[in-house]
């Protein structure tokens, strides 16, 4: 039997920290251990040893001389001690630029995954866009997590050559996403016969809950016990507590906070709902790669409803999981669908389950990048 490779997993984003890109560097790397001989774990995050992982946690400066630097430093002797034949960057910053002149010495090809706000924020610093270019140009694949990231790519970046884009979304675990009796789930948040619209995310602008309160001011004159759930924490959260206020809903809007995920799985499975109407904000540099929530919700048989823009594409299928809806009108009548076809609704939930199983379980996808990576 052929040895098993030895990968070198970087990554600046990993558990305990919260959001996206953690939860994607953790199933990948928990993924990738079945494919690997060795599993090294780079990160700034955490430190233990995980399911035969090894994880080395570089604390880094804020200064980027010192940053460089030390990861360069520390890369080199990483890389001698291991020998892996193949690198995995999570996202290119900031651990790209030192592995590029690393990789030119040890002759070891690296692989990154390009997110979305990663690609779009640098462009707001001619030397960060610089370095990413050069980071991305040299890399052997670089692997977006949805068709709008490489259409930021292709836009805004001069690359040498665009066949080594490849798309592979990401992806959700089935095991701690499942629906149950929906009844029980509203009764357990103290919700009994409302009908839930549910959002969960950070509260920034781009995820669109402003404009999701605009819809419930319409909604609720037909919809009496409407009822708009905001699951998160984040920068937007008084703009958002001020507009509830003034526009007296507060009986039909609730912010509820950061919560763990045993309760996060009861509000996905009381909710009818989910709603999340990100948008792109290129001037600040944030922008929806992907929308794992979507997803998410789809595993506990909830259909999605999402703005068509950014990421939100690769997550939903009009129709099958969800729907794409260009304005607020859009919004307002696939919400009233539902509501007054409650068959409906149920149906989509159900096909979204298995358009999960078929085509975003993290085991596909983690063969995917096995498929791209190990050739």
């Amino acid at each position: 039997m052929a040895e098993k490779p030895k990968l070198l997993f970087i990554t600046n984003d990993y558990p305990p920290n919260e959001g996206g890109m953690e939860t994607c560097a953790l199933e990948l790397s928990e993924n990738f251990k079945n494919y690997f001989d060795e599993l090294i774990i780079i990160t700034n995050s955490h430190k233990h040893n995980y399911n035969n992982c090894q994880i080395i946690k570089i604390n880094i400066s804020r200064n980027f001389i010192f940053k460089f630097l030390k990861l360069l430093f520390c890369f080199a002797k990483i890389l001698l001690a291991h020998k892996p034949q193949y690198i995995y960057i999570n996202t290119w910053s900031p651990n790209g630029l030192p592995i590029f002149l690393l990789t030119r010495i040890f002759k070891i090809p690296y692989f990154i995954t390009a997110h979305g706000l990663d690609i779009v924020e640098p462009l707001k610093s001619k030397f960060h866009k610089f370095c990413m270019t050069i980071v991305l140009n040299n890399a052997k694949k670089i692997i977006c997590v949805s068709h709008y990231t490489k259409e930021l790519i292709e836009k805004y970046l001069t690359l040498k050559k665009k066949n080594n884009l490849f798309v592979i979304n990401n992806g959700i675990n089935l095991k701690k996403f499942k629906n149950e009796n929906i009844d029980i789930a509203k009764k357990k948040i103290g919700a009994e016969k409302k009908f839930i619209l549910l959002t969960v995310s950070r509260l920034t602008p781009r995820k669109g809950h402003l404009q999701v309160i605009d819809c419930i001011v319409e909604l609720k004159k037909e919809i009496n016990n409407i009822l708009y759930l905001i699951v998160g924490r984040g920068p937007n959260e008084k703009t958002i507590a001020e507009k509830i206020e003034i526009l007296n809903l507060q009986e039909n809007v609730k912010l509820i906070g950061f919560i763990n995920d045993s309760e996060l799985l009861n509000y996905y499975n009381a909710c009818d709902i989910f709603i999340m109407l990100s948008d792109e904000i290129l001037e600040t540099g944030d922008v929806e790669g992907f929308g794992v929530a979507y997803l998410e919700a789809n595993a506990c048989a909830k259909p999605a409803i999402a703005k068509n823009s950014g990421g939100a594409r690769d997550a939903i299928k009009n129709g099958i999981n969800g729907f794409l809806c260009e304005n607020n009108k859009e919004v307002i009548e696939k919400i009233k669908y539902l509501y007054y076809n409650c068959d409906k609704k149920n149906e989509i939930g159900k096909t979204a389950q298995k358009y999960l199983i078929d085509n975003f379980d993290w085991q596909i996808i983690a063969k995917k990048y096995i498929q791209e990576i190990v050739k």
